[in-house]
Parts: C-alpha cells; sequence; structure tokens
C-alpha cells in the first residue's frame, strides 16, 4: 500500500477514535464558559475542546439548522430573533472559551442562500440572493461591514425582492486562506477563479 495513503488513513481513523463522545469529554475545557444549550453551541465547545487539546486540528467545520423561515419569522422576538440569539451567544462563548488561543483561529459564518427583502404571505421570507458572511478571530479587522450595499428600496433590488450578490462569497473566503496559510495554490482551492484586491479584514 502506497506509504502516504497509509499514513493518511491512520490519521483519519484516529481522529474518529478522538471524535468519540467519552474521548472528547477527557480534553481540556474551561469548565466555567456557559455555553447556550442548543446543539450549535454544544458543538462549538466540541471544536474548542479539540483546540485546547492540540490534537493537530486545522480546519472544523459545523453548522446550525432552523434558519428557513418561510413562514412565521418573526421581528425583533420570534424565531429569527431566537436564531440569532443562540448565534451569537455561542460564537461569544467560543471566543471566551478560547481565550488567547483565539489569536490563531478564523471564524467564518456563513449561508447557502440569503433571504427576500420583502415578507411573503405566510409572514417569512423565502430564499433569496444576497446575504451576509460574519468573520471573527485573531487578526480580523471587525466591527465594520465590509463590501458593497447601496439600498432596500425596490430599485436597488434584484428582481425588486433581493439584495444582489455583490461580492462572490469566494472573495472573502480567499482571504481568510491567504491570511491563515500563507503561500496557499488558491487556483487549486477555487479552480477558475481570480481573487479581487484585498477587501482589507485582516490587519
Amino acid at each position: 500500500m502506497d506509504e502516504a495513503l497509509r499514513t493518511t488513513g491512520q490519521g483519519a481513523f484516529e481522529a474518529m477514535s478522538l471524535l468519540d463522545g467519552n474521548r472528547l469529554a477527557e480534553l481540556p475545557s474551561r469548565a466555567a464558559v456557559a455555553y447556550p444549550k442548543g446543539p450549535l453551541g454544544q458543538r462549538l465547545r466540541d471544536i474548542a475542546r479539540l483546540i485546547h487539546g492540540e490534537v493537530g486540528l486545522e480546519v472544523a467545520a459545523t453548522e446550525s439548522g432552523g434558519w428557513d423561515t418561510h413562514a412565521a419569522q418573526g421581528a425583533a422576538t420570534g424565531a429569527f430573533a431566537n436564531r440569532c440569539q443562540e448565534l451569537g451567544s455561542a460564537l461569544s462563548a467560543f471566543a471566551v472559551d478560547l481565550g488567547p488561543r483565539l489569536e490563531q483561529v478564523t471564524v467564518v459564518v456563513l449561508t447557502e442562500f440569503g433571504r427576500t427583502v420583502r415578507e411573503n404571505g405566510s409572514r417569512g421570507t423565502d430564499h433569496g440572493v444576497g446575504s451576509a458572511m460574519l468573520v471573527l478571530g485573531g487578526g480580523v479587522k471587525g466591527g465594520k461591514v465590509y463590501g458593497r450595499f447601496d439600498s432596500l428600496e425596490p430599485d436597488h433590488l434584484q428582481d425588486g425582492r433581493d439584495v444582489p450578490a455583490w461580492t462572490d462569497v469566494r472573495a472573502p473566503l480567499a482571504e481568510v486562506l491567504r491570511a491563515c496559510r500563507p503561500g496557499v495554490e488558491l487556483a487549486r482551492v477555487f479552480p477558475g477563479f481570480t481573487p479581487p484586491p484585498s477587501l482589507g479584514l485582516f490587519g
């Protein structure tokens, strides 16, 4: 068997073993950090354990469901506001948990589609075009909105209903990769895509 394949396979099985619930619970954690009780908070807590455990983790991905609010979305309160509260609380707890280690970590939050600007007949919103992405962590020049935004007036919307996708989602992701992995071959990660000038996410 090819040695590279053998090594990769062995590493994969070791990682799977480590992710077993019992072994994961043995990794270091900051018990005083209060994560929200929902699934996202628990997943981020587990990722923080892997980071504190210095197991060689380079990339981790997780998900957060319940955002497809076609009906009864709510406004300042309701289903969407609850999702935002859980997301914010989970990210805040994750940052507190990592402490100084956050300087070596970059967190990207993105969605597969946006929402329409206007409410539908079920008091929700349907799938839209433009959306938002959150980036936080070491070196990120946060506290501001990057990219273009014009207006929510109908004549500034795509088809009169959607915020246009002014920025290709690959552009900020490419910038994150360049910051985290200097020298990365972006053409291999995003074939056929030429990144635009830097958005200035990192200082």
